[in-house]
């Protein structure tokens, strides 16, 4: 089974073609939002303000023109983040969007998941009992890796969206200095979260490449029962799909650790 039917294409959507009606409601509330983040700019801005007067005064000077314009420069910057705070955040998926092109398009992407092998030798009741459990087993986590990269893209995409909603009140701190960490930190982990595409992609292309000459993956049961021979090569196949699906788990807290936002 291939498990990486669709992936790409749904990976390289922006936001507003992935799903059109989860992408209008999450506009909408950014709108609302919007309105009291500029509530918020206000009132930084006027705490701003207080704090500078007060530190001139105790300084014995007055406000000067070149604290106006600091302070004016400061305030449109964060106007205009608050204004454009779903672009911005469209803008930083479409870099990473154009990351995960770059590697399709210069990796092979298009690993299948093994198929679980038949026995070919002759095996007691018990031998029967215990490589049917495993058998089970395997074709269990076989199924399951098959949906992990659509689960991750279905979590990813609804991540993505909440992280558009709320942009507008969290770009907002940016004005603030003892809070601008918090905007810093939230762009960081929404391009952790993009990022996870495009390491996804990258997953999918180096993990058959690499089980093909690991020696994990190429035990020598030719000096073992016929029974071993069979049930080893059903365990095979078990560590193959558990590793693939580990890896796949854990993109995203990969992608955040390289964004420096884990």
């Amino acid at each position: 089974m291939d498990v990486t039917a669709n992936l790409y294409r749904q990976l390289t959507k922006p936001l507003a073609t992935y799903n059109v009606s989860v992408n209008d409601t999450m506009t909408a509330v950014a709108v609302a939002i919007r309105a009291l983040a500029m509530v918020v700019l206000t009132i930084f801005v006027l705490i701003e303000l207080g704090n500078i007067r007060k530190q001139i005064e105790n300084e014995g000077g007055g406000m000067t023109g070149e604290v106006y314009t600091s302070l004016i420069l400061k305030y449109i910057f964060a106007f205009i983040l608050v204004q454009y705070s779903s672009e911005l955040i469209d803008g930083i998926l479409w870099v990473f969007t154009k990351i995960t092109e770059l590697i399709y398009a210069n990796v092979t992407v298009g690993y299948k998941l093994s198929e679980l092998p038949k026995a070919t030798h002759h095996m007691n009741f018990l031998e029967k009992g215990l490589y049917l459990m495993m058998t089970t087993l395997s074709q269990i986590i076989s199924w399951f890796a098959s949906w992990v990269g659509q689960i991750l893209v279905f979590m990813r995409s609804i991540q993505m969206y909440i992280y558009k909603a709320l942009a507008p009140i969290m770009v907002v701190f940016f004005m603030n200095d003892e809070m601008r960490s918090t905007t810093i930190g939230y762009l960081k982990q929404f391009a952790g979260i993009a990022l996870q595409g495009s390491l996804i992609i990258l997953i999918l292309a180096i993990f058959p490449v690499f089980i093909q000459s690991d020696l994990m993956f190429s035990l020598d049961t030719s000096g073992l029962s016929g029974f071993f021979q069979d049930l080893g090569a059903i365990m095979s196949v078990l560590a193959k799909n558990l590793v693939l699906i580990f890896l796949l788990f854990g993109s995203q807290n990969l992608a955040k650790r390289i964004m420096g936002a884990a």
